[in-house]
């Protein structure tokens, strides 16, 4: 690749998170059912045509953001067992590491947590080509391989309740995380988001209840 195709490539990534921004903004702002592609054209200063040639559809850009955001995420929240002592001692960094990317970027995680919202519950999936459908539960499936393992692998070394499946102690763990997210970037608690040492504190109190569900 010459320069000058270096420096197109680079143009075209540019434009292309300067639309992911615009669009993200737009969903959380007016909702995922209200915007349209020739709001986010607009939003991003460029045409409509210009917009199709990077993305064919609403949907195709709503799980573009989503995808990149889930995938920041999943690295700001990533921890090795061989880091740590005990699979617990993982979990809760994991868990400590989710509360503070929330507490960080309130923003993107509204929009992970809302996208979830509007596609579980939406109609719409007969509009979404299969191949965006299928690379989205690609990207979840690897996601969530680590948290399952370090569950699966706490209660191998017995640090970890063995009477629930993995999946369901998958689930319960983390819905209730996601739960508790939700709550602390929509200001749904009714601690003040100036008061850090009350945030902090209710994380706490959340994650040891959390432990204690799952340790044996």
């Amino acid at each position: 690749m010459n320069n000058w195709e270096l420096t197109l490539d680079n143009i075209r990534n540019t434009r292309r998170k300067g639309i992911l921004e615009c669009a993200k903004s737009l969903f959380l702002a007016d909702g995922f059912h209200s915007v349209r592609m020739v709001d986010i054209a607009k939003a991003a200063g460029i045409s409509r045509t210009t917009l199709y040639k990077y993305y064919k559809s609403i949907h195709e850009i709503a799980f573009a953001v989503q995808s990149l955001l889930m995938l920041e995420i999943a690295d700001y929240e990533s921890t090795s067992e061989d880091e740590h002592s005990s699979v617990i001692d993982a979990l809760i960094e994991r868990i400590r590491a989710s509360f503070r990317y929330t507490l960080l970027y309130k923003e993107n995680r509204r929009f992970t947590i809302a996208f979830d919202g509007y596609y579980s519950a939406s109609p719409i999936f007969n509009d979404i080509s299969p191949e965006i459908l299928e690379n989205y539960r690609t990207l979840i499936t690897g996601m969530c391989a680590p948290s399952i393992n370090l569950l699966k692998s706490g209660v191998e070394r017995q640090e970890l309740r063995n009477d629930l499946p993995i999946t369901v102690m998958t689930s319960i763990v983390f819905g209730l995380i996601i739960a508790h997210n939700q709550r602390l970037s929509t200001h749904g608690y009714d601690i003040s988001l100036g008061d850090k040492d009350g945030i902090d504190a209710l994380n706490e109190a959340f994650l040891e209840m959390v432990i204690n569900y799952i340790k044996r």
